[in-house]
């Protein structure tokens, strides 16, 4: 999801370029990101009444890696220049437990244990739940065997002047 205020006109998918990438390194390399499945835009719904907008992929399209998110500067946005945000999606890493630095995405005990509490099996999970890491509704026994099947699993972070937009995955952003 990704809350844009002020757009001049109504947005949709073009106005935005999807990019993957490891994220940290010398020169990362980023690669075009799969299309979504699905972009819903709700006007007033974000933070302080901007337009929300929530990208569907399918399912299993963007693991383990980066998500860089340009929002494009065009007549649409109303952006004077272009901004971009970065999505780190790691399967199985709910964002507990990473110490105090938020951008750390590393998938370790705590994510199981978080997990399994917040396991309801039959029960509807909200959109923003950070343990349905299959995006299916539930969280249940396949999202266990998510954080189950990464221990120890991390991804690097993004170079320092990147770090200001930096968001978990988990609370923004996850497969489908």
């Amino acid at each position: 999801m990704l809350d844009l205020r002020g757009a001049w006109n109504p947005v949709g998918g073009d106005d935005f370029q999807f990019d993957i990438g490891p994220g940290a390194g010398a020169a990362p390399a980023w690669s075009p990101a799969p299309a979504p499945r699905l972009v819903t835009v709700r006007t007033g719904a974000g933070a302080g009444g901007s337009d929300r907008i929530t990208f569907v992929w399918p399912d299993r399209a963007i693991r383990n890696a980066w998500l860089r998110v340009t929002v494009k500067s065009n007549a649409d946005t109303g952006l004077a220049q272009s901004d971009v945000f970065y999505f780190g999606n790691l399967i199985g890493e709910t964002g507990l437990g990473a110490g105090d630095d938020d951008t750390a995405l590393t998938v370790n005990a705590l994510d199981l244990v978080s997990t399994r509490r917040h396991r309801a099996p039959g029960l509807a999970a909200p959109v923003t739940s950070p343990f349905d890491f299959n995006r299916d509704g539930r969280v249940n026994a396949l999202d266990m065997a998510a954080a189950r099947a990464t221990p120890s699993r991390s991804l690097a972070l993004l170079a320092p002047p990147a770090l200001a937009r930096v968001f978990s995955a988990t609370a923004l952003v996850r497969e489908e």
